[in-house]
């Protein structure tokens, strides 16, 4: 089976009730959430209006406590690292993703897995204002088969967007952590399940306030049975580089980014009801609003999220499309980022920089392509937009040397359980 549509002819820059042990620790991260009190959205709040530093005086590190171990380097019992921890709006440095890297157990070698993220910014009174970076990846050990990782990144929007973002990540893994995905159920119904449980978990179990905040969801699972499995859900995106002989190594897009004005989503939302303005340079992207008003409420700029329950009436869905990639063995890179990353810079773009950066940058060169990656994209916002910058993540797994050490973790995990 294919892996989608090659970006050589590259669309341009835009310019988913286990009680097994193994559940535990994201249960006790999901508990955050429920004993926490419920965050009322302000009245008029849409999908850009996330909240800077000086104008949200909440204590997130109640809900963010992974991010904040995180930046001490801690390891995880089941092999989880989660980016960011920077919920005051600090920058999380390449070296401290290095060192989270180097202490957990070898599970993540800085040769092999790179992570980072950086806060947006928006225009103030005496320059840049720092935003609470609402974006949240992911790099996840299945704690039964070390063979299976999870990749992920979430893009959260809206006043309680990194609470909408950080819920959904712990919530998918719960379903994906806890299931055999190979003599279980069909990965594809698994993943469809997990994502569209977090939304319903959400709604229903979360008290976090959702009615105009929401979060994007790339969700990548990488096992030597299933290949590369992709679930998307709105405009964070994963690509995969792949070498070509003497065309050297493109970008192949695994997802599509889900924007209200693509033909097929469009057609959705205008039969449940909504009106979708074009995007245009001079107007912004194209967004989602009551047909009945029109341009008003909800105003999102894409057309599939978890969350964002206020938009679900007019066909804004948070059905994941899915899609499954056989590996080869020209595979090079995963890439997958939120749209901080592709706002200004293309696929093929993005897997030229990584290849190169990986080549000059010898010792730990996946987190510092990861650093190249981002640096570059916030210097595009700045030429592009001044003082307003998007948060900023990528996730980078070099397939090369996966394989190997997702394999000598598996038989080190064989030859422990025989001592």
């Amino acid at each position: 089976m294919g892996c989608g549509a090659s970006s050589a002819a590259a669309r341009p820059a835009r310019t988913a009730d286990a009680a097994s042990k193994d559940s535990s620790f994201v249960k006790r991260r999901l508990s955050l959430f429920q004993e926490a009190p419920l965050l009322p959205e302000p009245p008029e709040v849409d999908d850009d209006d996330e909240p800077s530093t000086s104008q949200r005086a909440i204590d997130e590190s109640r809900f963010i406590d992974d991010g904040v171990s995180f930046r001490r380097g801690t390891k995880f019992k089941h092999g989880l690292l989660v980016a960011p921890g920077n919920t005051d709006g600090t920058e999380v440095e390449a070296a401290a993703m290095q060192t989270a890297l180097q202490s957990s157990d070898g599970r993540f070698p800085p040769d092999t897995y790179g992570m980072l993220s950086r806060h947006g910014t928006r225009p103030g009174a005496y320059g840049p204002v720092s935003k609470i970076n609402q974006d949240r990846a992911c790099l996840a050990l299945h704690p039964r088969d070390s063979t299976m990782m999870v990749a992920a990144v979430f893009d959260g929007h809206g006043h309680n967007g990194g609470l909408c973002s950080q819920f959904t990540m712990h919530s998918v893994l719960e379903v994906l952590l806890c299931d055999d995905l190979v003599t279980g159920d069909a990965p594809e119904a698994l993943l469809r399940t997990a994502v569209l449980n977090a939304e319903k978990s959400l709604l229903h179990s979360s008290n976090i306030a959702a009615k105009k905040s929401g979060t994007t969801a790339n969700v990548v699972i990488l096992h030597p049975q299933i290949g590369l499995l992709v679930g998307n859900v709105g405009d964070s995106r994963a690509v995969l580089a792949r070498s070509s002989g003497t065309h050297g190594t493109l970008a192949v897009d695994l997802s599509e980014d889900h924007k209200p004005d693509s033909p097929a989503e469009s057609e959705r939302i205008i039969a449940a009801g909504g009106f979708v303005t074009q995007s245009d340079p001079s107007t912004g992207p194209s967004r989602v609003y009551f047909a009945s008003t029109r341009h008003s409420g909800p105003g999102l700029a894409m057309s599939r999220s978890v969350g964002d329950f206020g938009a679900k009436q007019v066909g804004v869905t948070a059905e994941p499309e899915i899609r499954r990639c056989e590996r080869s063995p020209d595979d090079q890179f995963l890439i997958i980022a939120s749209d901080g990353v592709w706002e200004f810079i293309t696929s093929q773009e993005a897997v030229d920089m990584v290849v190169d950066a990986v080549a000059r940058a010898g010792e730990n060169a996946v987190p510092a392509a990861c650093k190249q990656l981002i640096t570059e994209s916030r210097r595009r916002w700045e030429v592009e937009e001044g003082a307003y910058c998007d948060d900023i993540t990528a996730l980078i797994v070099d397939l090369r040397s996966h394989d190997q050490v997702r394999k000598k973790a598996s038989s080190d995990g064989v030859n422990a359980q025989k001592q």
